[in-house]
């Protein structure tokens, strides 16, 4: 056994890297192809980007023709970009959070080398994100929080590379690197993309100098010359929305979609401050386990024997998350960017715990594998079953457990190699068949695409206008979306004057009569049915 961890250990880091970007353009581009647009936040993402398209406005994010300036327009572009090159369909829609995801892969093994992560111990961290269910589902989603944990991590990466690097080109580069993640997060985002990594990096110089006794006045002027240029690129941006829209609609961005967000006055997701702690066990799933051992591990080292690296991680994950905690608007994908610190912390410990094993020797490692096999079997359970729901959720919880349980007593027979392979199997059979299957069975509930096709042959066979009824953003965005056309909309019954036929679209639950379809959505033909009447 101590022969196999050593042939690990002297296979080039390179190998591992080629691996990895197999393995990581595997998993992710399996969802790719699988998974469609759900109502909700999908569909009026895609939608915006759609109408960039088919309208030819690339400045300003529009829904339904009416700006919408929630977010700042990066993402739309790239996905307007695919929209562009493969059409407006369900793949185009997912490439931009896949190609971010298998971004945030590669950079994550490259941050884990600059800390002094061996080939192997990278890897394995990279493996954990990897399978991550809040990760690799958004992988495949079609929003922008996978292209802010991205932007996030690259500007960690590329300031604490500068900050390690001795030459002085490679340092100019590294800064570049920083610099343009920043830029990215708050093209992406808008000013949370700069303040995440600045609480990580910042926290880290800070805490680093008080415990060394020194003050590295260079490292704040460099990273604070990388946050001024990386307001650049969207000031260039607010200037020509300001050209085009006026003082309102700049207003609506900086202040209103930041300052706004963060306080409580926009009123978007407002939870408690502790909403966080609620849901601790569903995050980071099904890893958990290792995350809370990587902790203790990294306060236990900072303490005993000062290590940098230490210090670096805890500050990476534990600043951000205190910032996302202090903010009012919460939901559990803003935590998304806290999954690479989250996979090095547990890549950490996992290798820790592996060396231990070695160390105590098989005897004492196959009695502790007796108990905690069943750990991330749970954990696992409880991840993916409260993920996917139903049978798919039992289904792929069942499969976890017998990886598991099949794993840990391969490990204990010494036969390495085989459980290697029985996980590696199980992981894809996870993320191909199963992640159909869970899609075919949301898509009765979260596609509109049903909604749209229905309501486009009937308009067409009874020669009926389409019209929205005061609709919400997701069913503005899925009418340009699955359309690819503005939808005329109406906010209320009494314009209508029975004269021309209209097919009428809306979504509310305490409306009653006309025919029902997914997520609450109706659907009335005028004027040969009664307009819709409230409960």
């Amino acid at each position: 056994m101590n022969e196999f961890f050593l042939k690990l250990g002297r296979i080039p880091a390179r190998n591992y890297l080629v691996w990895l970007a197999v393995l990581a353009a595997v998993w992710i581009g399996c969802g790719v192809w699988t998974n469609g647009v759900a109502s909700g936040d999908e569909t009026r993402v895609a939608g915006i980007s759609a109408e960039m398209v088919f309208r030819g406005d690339w400045l300003v994010p529009r829904l339904n023709g009416e700006p919408f300036l929630e977010y700042p327009p990066l993402f739309y572009w790239l996905q307007a970009i695919g929209f562009s090159l493969f059409g407006i369909n369900d793949f185009a829609a997912a490439v931009p959070a896949a190609l971010a995801a298998f971004g945030g892969v590669l950079t994550l093994f490259a941050l884990g080398r600059r800390l002094g992560f061996s080939g192997i111990g990278a890897f394995l961290s990279c493996v954990l994100l990897l399978t991550c269910a809040q990760y690799l589902s958004n992988a495949r989603s079609c929003r922008v929080d996978m292209l802010l944990a991205f932007a996030v991590l690259l500007a960690v990466y590329g300031f604490y590379a500068m900050l390690t690097e001795r030459n002085g080109a490679k340092r100019f580069g590294f800064w570049c690197v920083g610099t343009a993640g920043l830029a990215a997060g708050i093209l992406t985002k808008g000013l949370v993309g700069a303040a995440l990594p600045a609480v990580a990096l910042g926290g880290f110089l800070v805490l680093r100098d008080i415990l060394e006794r020194k003050f590295r006045w260079k490292n704040y002027l460099a990273m604070a010359a990388g946050g001024a240029v990386s307001l650049v690129p969207v000031g260039i941006w607010l200037w020509l929305l300001f050209r085009r829209e006026g003082q309102g609609a700049f207003d609506t961005v900086v202040f209103t979609n930041n300052l706004g967000r963060f306080s409580g006055s926009q009123g978007d997701h407002l939870a408690p401050v502790y909403e966080y702690l609620l849901h601790l066990p569903e995050q980071f799933q099904p890893w958990l386990v290792l995350l809370l051992g990587g902790i203790w591990l990294l306060v236990r080292q900072l303490r005993h024997e000062k290590r940098e690296t230490a210090l670096f991680l805890l500050c990476f994950l534990l600043f951000p998350y205190l910032l996302l905690t202090a903010s009012s608007s919460k939901r559990m994908v803003y935590l998304l960017p806290l999954c690479a610190p989250s996979a090095l912390i547990a890549g950490e410990f996992a290798l820790w715990a592996v060396a231990r094993w070695r160390d105590c020797g098989w005897k004492g490692a196959a009695a502790f594998l007796k108990i905690v096999r069943w750990v991330p079997a749970g954990v696992a359970v409880a991840g993916l079953a409260g993920a996917f729901g139903g049978v798919p959720g039992f289904a792929a919880g069942t499969l976890t457990i017998g990886t598991a349980v099949a794993a840990c007593n391969l490990l204990r027979k010494r036969r390495v190699s085989a459980a290697v392979l029985l996980v590696l199997i199980a992981a894809g059979f996870l993320t191909g068949t199963v992640e159909s299957i869970v899609w075919h069975h949301r898509q009765e509930k979260e596609s509109l695409r049903g909604l749209f096709e229905y309501c486009s042959g009937q308009a067409r066979s009874t020669g009926a206008e389409l019209v929205l009824y005061d609709p919400p953003e997701r069913t503005s965005g899925a009418a340009n979306y699955y359309l690819k056309r503005n939808v005329r909309v109406r906010k209320d019954a009494a314009g209508y004057d029975g004269k021309y036929p209209e097919l009428w679209i809306l979504r509310n639950k305490r409306i009653e009569g006309g025919m029902e379809f997914t997520d609450s959505h109706r659907v009335y033909i005028l004027p040969s049915e009664p307009p819709p009447v409230r409960k």
